[in-house]
């Protein structure tokens, strides 16, 4: 064959087939390679992301931490506002404080009484121009000492000025001591004060001595009125029985038996005033009578003028009733003009019963008066509201005198005359 084709080699088919594996391996490593290369790429690829994703997370961290820091700036912006408003709102009170302190101590120095102002265990704190002027000592020497080198015993040593809490509000009168030693009396009005150092007491402190001087000057003025009217109620009563026993005694040349009994009635009125003057003169005070003594003293005095039967008796049922001269009076001329009318006709031709007289105190000031007899009766047709005769009238009168609301009631076996009355 070689000689046919001019001498060119023959290719053997194990070099083909060992050309081809080496081609083939080296296909093989060039993929393998390839695959490297690709598994590199990727894990570069891989870790790049991650590295953004760090990165973002950085980003977002660092966001944050700005955000934070914005939200702290702003915090700390709102503090330092409200610091200063603060200290606005400190320096507006100081000056309003050091204002109202300036007031409170021109009011203080000022003020007309001696003011003395003393921590819970009474020592003095502060003291006004007058409480220096009132007791003789400098400002100065008083604050630290105890308010009872002033105002001696106010203060207990062991309580302090707590002792003095119950009387807070209250005037007190108690002895006031000068420098020099000299006491006077002193009007002490005690209030509580509320400071940062705790509770003070103010006492506001006043000199009563021209006070007490008056006082006792009208005391003994109203000593002398009471001497001087006691003394004219004596010559009045006087006088009024002198001129009842004048009567008494002119009625013994009278014969007319209707004339004499206008005698004895106006005897018995007279009586009636005399005896009331005669309370007033024995009374402790002119200002008021025991009107409850006054109709036992009347009764005495009419059963045993105008009853010659022993069979009236004169029940009395009485409570403390005192009155002034102004109600006392008409009272007491209402009652001998009842009590009078009823001995004279309710029991005729001997007959027995019972006379009552009442008083009770309804409530202050408001008054029953009652009057009542078991006896006749008035006549049919009788109206205490017209009849005409003098003693009734004069009891209509008194009534509206006292401004009374009046009832009567009459039927045999009951007669009553009950009268309210007031006095302002």
């Amino acid at each position: 064959m070689n000689g046919v084709h001019g001498g060119t080699p023959d290719f053997a088919p194990a070099d083909y087939v060992r050309a081809v594996l080496n081609i083939l391996e080296d296909a093989d490593s060039e993929r393998e390679r390839l695959r490297q290369t690709q598994r590199a790429v990727v894990n570069i690829l891989e870790d790049a992301a991650g590295e953004r994703a760090r990165l973002e997370v950085t980003q977002k961290a660092v966001l944050n931490i700005l955000d934070d820091a914005s939200e702290e700036k702003r915090r700390l912006q709102e503090v330092q506002s409200a610091v200063l408003n603060i200290l606005d709102d400190l320096a507006g009170e100081m000056q309003e404080r050091g204002r109202l302190e300036k007031r409170f101590r021109g009011l203080l120095e000022t003020a007309p009484d001696a003011i003395v102002i003393a921590d819970a265990r009474g020592r003095m704190v502060l003291v006004n121009a007058q409480a220096e002027k009132m007791f003789g000592h400098e400002r100065e020497a008083l604050l630290g000492e105890s308010i009872n080198q002033l105002l001696p015993q106010l203060v207990a040593a062991e309580r302090g000025m707590a002792g003095t809490y119950p009387a807070m509000g209250t005037s007190l009168q108690v002895q006031g001591r000068r420098r020099d030693g000299g006491e006077f009396p002193a009007d002490v009005l005690l209030s509580p004060m509320e400071a940062e150092e705790g509770l003070l007491v103010s006492a506001a402190v006043r000199d009563i001595t021209r006070a007490k001087e008056i006082e006792q000057q009208m005391r003994s003025s109203l000593r002398e009125k009471e001497a001087l009217l006691q003394e004219i109620h004596h010559r009045v009563k006087n006088n009024l029985q002198i001129i009842a026993s004048m009567l008494s005694l002119q009625s013994g040349y009278i014969r007319d038996e209707v004339l004499l009994e206008h005698f004895q009635e106006s005897q018995g009125r007279i009586r009636s005033m005399a005896l009331i003057h005669e309370k007033l003169y024995q009374s402790e005070t002119l200002a008021r009578i025991d009107l409850t003594d006054y109709i036992r003293g009347l009764g005495d005095i009419l059963m045993r003028t105008y009853t010659g039967n022993p069979h009236v008796a004169l029940e009395l049922d009485l409570e403390q009733v005192s009155v002034s001269i102004d109600t006392a009076v008409p009272v007491g001329l209402q009652l001998n003009e009842l009590v009078t009318n009823a001995l004279k006709y309710a029991f005729p031709q001997g007959r027995s019963g019972t006379l009552r007289v009442a008083l009770r105190c309804e409530s202050p000031g408001a008054y029953l008066l009652r009057v009542q007899d078991d006896g006749v009766g008035f006549a049919p047709g009788f109206d205490f509201g017209t009849v005409a005769t003098l003693g009734l009238r004069l009891v209509r009168m008194f009534a509206r005198q006292l401004r009374a609301a009046v009832d009567v009631q009459s039927r045999p076996g009951l007669t009553y005359f009950e009268m309210r009355f007031k006095e302002e």
